[in-house]
């Protein structure tokens, strides 16, 4: 998000000590700990060593009051749980002080083990896992990104602070007199925070939920965790950083930059060289074909990027060019076969390919493949496989309730719809550690439905496949005398619309379902392993 700040920032000189062109931002040396500071649509803030000096004014101050989060005078929050106060200036990991405009938050559970009145607090053991109300929310104008994804993050627009997704990683508000305010939960140590509203989880015990919290619609909270049940801790100190501002765009390159200063843990992109590639346009055929990408698909998109001005000079081939197969499958999506002739280092000196022509209807070459293994843009339909993917989605409920297949029996199909469904209300938004979720681990792994999840999943998704080949899979690498190969797809990619470089996306352990030990060109694989202690 930060990366897309620049070009929308107004009243930014040109020129200048220090400032160029295509910057937001200027530093008197670039390192870790030189003066830095932000030019805005409003002039330019200046920071000193002490974190004072001379402010953008689209910079306001954050405080917390009484129990209430101001910024620039304009409440926030109210209701903050006791658990919250400011991190002192001598709490910074790497000896910075803190800035006085920017809030940094610590979890204390020492004496505030929970969000009650005063007088019914107790002293907070040590957990892995901390969870504060960190109040009631008094705007409905939120951005929120969270994780939905182990690797993704994707933004949603709750219309109350109650509605905020868990996992959410960045909260962008806004607040009455056009005033903005930025929340960042932060890592710190061994310990990782999300927000969250009242829809994803609880934020407080049962037995608290409405006697303290009646506009429980606008509660945010927070949960600070290290994943481990044995890595536990009383308090946390940097764990939300929260920034005010009457421009969004600056605001958001002082958070990080002041987040950055005073971790010492990351630095911030326009303090970073800029790779040459990224001053190239690109295209990544995830958002338009997930896993069901084909070459005949690609072409289509790169020639209607050239016909709208906009030619792309390198290409990211995403997910579905790989050869996977569910596990016990001996051959994947390439039908091929190696002969056994290893070299000293244990690689292949050469390889013999048996392949079958793939053919069509009437013994024609298959779609997208022309005489002397050129390539046809033509685009074919999906097959069904294809379309019942749920490639690119999230595997919700709703997703596998409507995932049906359509060969298995109704009694079979009725039964899906009524397990999705049971999941979708007691299992998919439950704790990890909830009884909902033992038991429907118990179910999955333990009983006969095993083979039935297990089938489901091969079906509809990608997650329980494995890589077979290290070649493309058919619809790349047509093997045979008029077939294709997938240095045929590189070269033409290249020739016709002037793709410089291609690259091709795979998963570090070979698919998300690992390596197959049952193909024919993956067999020679030797698992090795290592003690973890």
């Amino acid at each position: 998000m930060v990366s897309q700040l620049p070009g929308r920032m107004k009243g930014v000189p040109n020129g200048g000590a220090g400032l160029s062109s295509d910057s937001s931002t200027f530093s008197s040396s670039g390192g870790a700990g030189s003066s830095s500071g932000v030019v805005g649509s409003t002039g330019r803030y200046e920071e000193s060593t002490g974190g004072g000096g001379n402010r953008d004014p689209a910079i306001l101050p954050v405080e917390l009051r009484d129990g209430v989060i101001l910024v620039g005078g304009v409440a926030l929050m109210d209701g903050v749980s006791p658990a919250l106060s400011r991190a002192s200036t001598h709490d910074s990991p790497v000896g910075r002080p803190m800035n006085n405009l920017g809030l940094m938050l610590t979890v204390d559970m020492t004496s505030k083990g929970s969000d009650g009145p005063a007088q019914q607090q107790q002293p907070g053991p040590a957990r892995a896992r901390h969870d504060v109300v960190v109040g009631r929310v008094k705007t409905n104008k939120i951005l929120a990104c969270s994780r939905i994804k182990r690797w993704w993050m994707a933004p949603s627009w709750p219309l109350q602070a109650g509605e905020v997704p868990i996992e959410t990683q960045f909260m962008l508000v806004g607040l009455a007199d056009d005033k903005f305010a930025v929340l960042l939960p932060l890592v710190d140590g061994s310990f990782r925070s999300t927000l969250y509203g009242t829809a994803g989880r609880k934020p407080i015990p049962r037995q608290l939920a409405g006697r303290i919290w009646e506009g429980i619609g606008d509660a945010l909270s927070l949960r600070v965790e290290s994943g481990d049940r044995s890595v536990r801790s009383t308090s946390v100190t940097n764990a939300l950083y929260v920034a005010g501002g009457t421009d969004p765009y600056v605001l958001l390159d002082f958070a990080f930059r002041e987040v950055s200063r005073q971790l010492g843990t990351f630095g911030v992109r326009t303090d970073k060289p800029v790779p040459p590639l990224l001053r190239k346009f690109g295209w990544c055929t995830w958002d338009a074909f997930y896993s069901n990408v084909r070459p005949e698909g690609v072409f289509s998109g790169l020639q209607a990027l050239k016909d709208g001005g906009t030619p792309p000079k390198f290409l990211i081939l995403d997910d579905g060019w790989q050869s996977v197969g569910p596990p016990g499958r001996e051959d994947g999506e390439a039908v091929v076969s190696y002969k056994d002739e290893l070299v000293e280092e244990g690689g292949w000196s050469s390889a013999v390919v048996e392949a079958p022509q793939q053919l069509g209807e009437a013994g024609a070459p298959a779609v997208g493949v022309a005489e002397g293994g050129a390539f046809d843009t033509d685009v074919a339909p999906l097959t069904e496989e294809e379309l019942r993917s749920t490639s690119g989605t999230t595997l919700t409920g709703d997703v596998a309730a409507h995932s049906v297949d359509e060969e298995t029996s109704p009694l079979m199909q009725f039964l899906q719809k009524v397990v999705a469904r049971l999941y979708k209300k007691y299992v998919e938004h439950a704790e990890p550690d909830s009884w909902t979720v033992r038991l429907w681990m118990f179910v999955v792994h333990k009983t006969f439905l095993r083979d039935r999840f297990l089938e489901f999943f091969h079906k509809f998704t990608d997650f329980s496949k494995r890589l077979t080949s290290f070649r493309a899979n058919k619809k790349f690498e047509q093997l045979g005398s008029s077939g294709r190969t997938f240095y045929d797809f590189v070269k033409f990619a290249k020739e016709s619309y002037g793709i410089d470089l291609v690259y091709c996306w795979h998963a570090m352990p070979g698919y998300w379902g690992g390596v197959s030990l049952e193909s024919n060109e993956t067999a020679y694989l030797k698992v090795r392993r290592e003690s973890l202690n």
